[in-house]
């Protein structure tokens, strides 16, 4: 199923005039976790590239709410970690 949620991940992303920005970030971070479970079975440069920028996407928002994004950005990195040893 992961590969079905990663499909429609990204045309949501697309649709970004539709996605509020909180949305946006929201879907990102699902994007980031799907991806990191993708990786685990085939390891592409698409996916790496995709869970990197769901971690910097993170951090700015991070940057301007801690309290709400900060923990998902420590729950991308431990799978960032988790996947690269």
């Amino acid at each position: 199923h992961a590969e079905r949620c990663q499909y429609f991940v990204g045309k949501a992303l697309q649709l970004s005039f539709v996605t509020e920005r909180l949305s946006s970030i929201m879907i990102t971070f699902i994007h980031g976790l799907i991806s990191f479970q993708m990786l685990k079975r085939q390891d592409t440069t698409k996916l790496r590239t995709v869970s990197k920028n769901a971690i910097t996407s993170l951090k700015a928002a991070a940057l301007h709410s801690q309290w709400n994004f900060q923990n998902k950005v420590h729950l991308l990195e431990a799978e960032y970690f988790s996947f690269n040893g």
